[in-house]
C-alpha cells in the first residue's frame, strides 16, 4: 500500500464509524421561550434532564449594543 491509500482508508473508516454510530439519544431541539415562574418573567429554555425550564442569562448593558448591531 502507498501512503496515500493508507490515509484514505483510515479516513474512510473513521467516517463510516461516525455515520454508523449516530446520535446518542432522541432528538431534543433547543427551544427558548418567554416564561413566568415564581413571579419572575424572562426567556428560558427547557431542560429535558431536569424536566423544568431554566432562565437564560440576561445580557449585560455592555452587550446590548453588540446584540442590536447583530440584528
Amino acid at each position: 500500500m502507498t501512503g496515500h491509500s493508507t490515509v484514505g482508508t483510515v479516513v474512510l473508516g473513521i467516517l463510516l464509524a461516525v455515520l454508523a454510530v449516530g446520535p446518542a439519544g432522541p432528538f431534543d431541539p433547543f427551544r427558548v421561550r418567554p416564561v413566568t415562574m415564581q413571579g419572575r418573567s424572562g426567556l428560558a429554555y427547557y431542560s429535558s434532564v431536569s424536566r423544568t425550564y431554566r432562565f437564560t442569562a440576561e445580557p449585560s448593558r455592555a452587550d446590548i449594543p453588540q446584540l442590536d448591531a447583530a440584528r
